[in-house]
């Protein structure tokens, strides 16, 4: 599901056959995606801008992800991440967050297996 907020971080399952952390962020006119790796937060390619909202921009991201809700008091500066990585607290909280869906996942599965 993809929420209407102005900045968001997901958990994408690429093409590829591998997780990224996106970051978007809606702008005036004109929005953005960042994409970082999962297992260090090391920044893995150019941030990549279109026309309108990231919302309907970029809708080849929709399939395969978790929208996560970081719980940091202070959010990451993007710029300062294409440069020096994510914060060891954002890939923590992405880590956590991950594994609570999972457990989620597998409780609904068992209950419904056992219907």
């Amino acid at each position: 599901m993809v929420k209407r907020e102005n900045k968001a971080w997901y958990y994408w399952w690429s093409p590829e056959k591998e997780w990224y952390i996106l970051a978007f962020v809606n702008g005036v006119r004109r929005c953005s995606r960042r994409q970082f790796q999962v297992t260090d937060g090391k920044w893995l390619e150019p941030a990549e801008y279109r026309d309108g909202r990231f919302q309907d921009a970029f809708p080849e991201y929709w399939n395969g992800v978790l929208f996560l809700r970081l719980s940091l008091i202070r959010k990451p500066n993007l710029r300062d991440c294409e440069k020096n990585r994510l914060p060891l607290e954002v890939l923590s909280d992405v880590k956590k967050q991950v594994k609570e869906s999972a457990d989620k996942l597998t409780l609904s599965a068992d209950k419904i297996a056992t219907q």
